[in-house]
């Protein structure tokens, strides 16, 4: 482990959750993959169902319709050949047109015979209101609504030239008014008509005239708009050039007529933006569409399929209120367990007091732990009891190491005042040496206060001035809040004495600075100097000591030479255990750090 950072292992933590959470959340997601599932089954299973359905209806009817329209066609194209046919109205009509209507009792006596024949093509059809028979050149005669004389010619209707290209062909034009409102008739003159008309010949295929039916345009369509079945559906007519005969109002709206060569189709109208299914149906002379948004069809679809969420979410609210009692009732000794385990202030071996519960797992389970409680309770006294004193041997055997480690020093330094004749530094170097084995030996204690450190290092620093003069320098930068902090007895006086012997290697002035920083939760001690620094084989040699200590837990022999910096560190772990403060290397401006520190508990 790099020991460039705080020497920091937390025990990593799985979150765990309750029985009834556990219970309630397997609950929740199987409820909740069911009911997706079935509604989007059923929303599948609706939505093609209703959509087949309402698209076979709008085919049917669009054939129904379309046989309607052909039906009505067909009666009133009846009537046409039946007059187109009728050799009797042919005369009546030529001689009409022959007549001199100067001669009024012979023209009258003409028209009246013109208009029995027209009358009794006909019929009593009171849906037919009109007939009409036009001469190619010239006026014509009518009979329904308006009886007699036409007072424009055939070449003023809007008609005209399509049943001319027709060449006796059927042909249904646009809904217009009657035009025969200008000429006095009242009855309909408001009213659209719908016409069939044709142009009929001689028996030599010579054109004499145009024949002309007409219907009231709603009478028309009033019984044909009831099949469409959805009230949202839409009816559209066309003629065989595109123009739309149904509604006549709805020349503006989109343009299905570029659809009639197909029998389905699913479009966007550009008019409403909005998607469409339209089915197409061709008669002789006609295209019939039927048009419905896909949201008319939908919509039920949606309706039902929220009916169906809804329910489902009451039945998924009591299910859940019903789980939860239940897991509830379950989990409650459990519970009960866990919160005995997780209880911090109660007492160390303390037995869990749980009543039978009748399910055989949990009073097993309780019976179990109580009974392991109690065997643990006699293992860790006896444990403690031996670990207690294999720790106090440990730090004790540390500590008395240090004594040699300072003496050797100590003597060496004092043998090098003597031998430079400073006998007056060596008497009171001798008497602070003898201070700080004073405090050394004062008791058996493994810790003491940074206070008492600072004063030892205090008096030892004072030794190695008397030593080398102006030539070592030292401070010290700490708060006072840090003074009552617990640390092991004699580390900082360690490491203090280790700073002054390396940084003594070099030129002088040498500068020893401690300086200490401390926060809520954290207390640290640095000890820095401006000597050589670590010999980067040494340095990458301790720290691989260091990580063994914390891997392993084993710690090495040491001897006196060199056994400073893992002495310090071997004591804090054995102290505070982990997590602690250890640092150490090379400053940039150069010589070194030690830091050392702990959580403050």
């Amino acid at each position: 482990m790099a020991l460039d950072r705080y020497v920091k292992i937390k025990a990593m933590k799985k979150k765990h959750y309750s029985i009834q959470k556990i219970l309630s959340a397997h609950f929740i997601i199987l409820s909740f993959g069911i009911i997706l599932f079935l509604t989007a089954f059923f929303s599948y299973v609706l939505y093609s169902t209703s959509k087949k359905n309402a698209l076979e209806s709008l085919s049917y009817s669009c054939s129904s319709i379309k046989k309607e329209v052909d039906l009505q066609i067909g009666q009133m194209d009846f009537i046409l050949l039946n007059a187109i046919s009728s050799p009797d109205l042919q005369q009546a009509f030529t001689e009409y047109l022959k007549t001199d209507r100067s001669d009024a009792n012979s023209f009258y006596a003409t028209c009246k015979r013109l208009e029995d024949y027209l009358r009794m093509e006909k019929g009593s059809d009171y849906s037919i209101r009109q007939l009409n028979i036009y001469a190619t050149d010239s006026g014509g005669y009518g009979v329904g609504n308006y009886d007699g004389e036409l007072p424009f010619t055939v070449e003023a209707q809007s008609w005209y030239d399509s049943v001319l290209r027709a060449e006796g062909g059927r042909i249904v034009p646009r809904p217009s008014k009657d035009m025969n409102a200008s000429a006095g008739a009242n009855v309909g003159k408001d009213s659209y008509y719908l016409s069939l008309c044709r142009m009929f010949y001689s028996n030599t295929n010579v054109p004499l005239g145009f024949i002309e039916v007409k219907k009231y345009y709603d009478q028309f369509f009033e019984e044909i708009e009831t099949p469409l079945g959805y009230k949202e559906a839409r009816l559209y007519i066309y003629d065989k050039t595109g123009n739309i005969i149904y509604p006549i109002n709805d020349s503006k709206g989109y343009d299905y007529f570029t659809g009639r060569d197909v029998e389905f189709e699913e479009i966007t109208n550009s008019s409403t933006g909005k998607k469409e299914y339209v089915f197409y149906e061709r008669s002789h002379d006609l295209l019939i569409v039927t048009a419905i948004q896909t949201d008319a069809i939908l919509w039920p679809v949606y309706r039902m399929i929220l009916l169906v969420l809804g329910f489902s979410l009451i039945v998924f609210a009591v299910c859940l209120i019903l789980i939860n009692y239940l897991s509830g009732r379950l989990s409650r000794p459990i519970r009960k367990i866990y919160h005995f385990l997780s209880d911090e202030k109660k007492e160390k071996y303390s037995v869990i007091e749980l009543d039978d519960t009748g399910i055989r797992e949990i009073d097993k389970l309780r019976d179990s732990l109580n009974e392991n409680i109690r065997s643990t309770q006699a293992s860790t006294n006896a444990l403690l009891l031996l670990k207690e004193q294999e720790v106090q041997a440990q730090m004790l055997a540390l500590q008395s190491q240090m004594n040699p480690h300072f003496l050797y020093n100590s003597l060496s330094t004092i043998a090098e005042m003597a031998d430079e004749g400073m006998t007056g530094q060596v008497s009171q170097m001798c008497r602070d040496i003898t201070s700080i084995l004073r405090y050394v030996s004062s008791n058996q204690e493994s810790r003491s206060t940074l206070e008492e450190e600072m004063e030892n290092c205090d008096i030892y620093l004072h030794c190695m001035k008397l030593r080398y003069g102006d030539n070592l320098s030292y401070d010290y930068d700490i708060p006072d809040s840090m003074l009552e902090c617990p640390v092991p007895k004699l580390c900082v006086q360690l490491l203090v004495e280790n700073a002054v012997k390396f940084t003594t290697k070099v030129s002088p002035v040498w500068k020893i600075h401690v300086k200490g920083r401390i926060s809520e939760e954290l207390w640290e001690l640095t000890i820095s100097d401006n000597g050589p620094g670590f010999d980067p084989e040494i340095e990458h040699e301790l720290r691989l000591n260091m990580d063994e200590i914390l891997k392993s837990g084993l710690l090495p022999s040491l001897k006196i030479e060199g056994m400073g910096l893992l002495n310090v560190f071997i004591r804090l772990y054995l102290e505070d255990g982990i997590p602690f403060v250890f640092d150490f290397g090379n400053l940039k401006e150069g010589g070194a750090f030690v830091k050392i520190g702990g959580y403050i508990k």
